[in-house]
């Protein structure tokens, strides 16, 4: 589970980058 609250936290990072 914590992989995949990482993964989609990381992916909105990118988008608000």
């Amino acid at each position: 589970v914590a992989r995949c609250l990482n993964k989609i936290f990381i992916e909105n990072n990118k988008e608000m980058l």
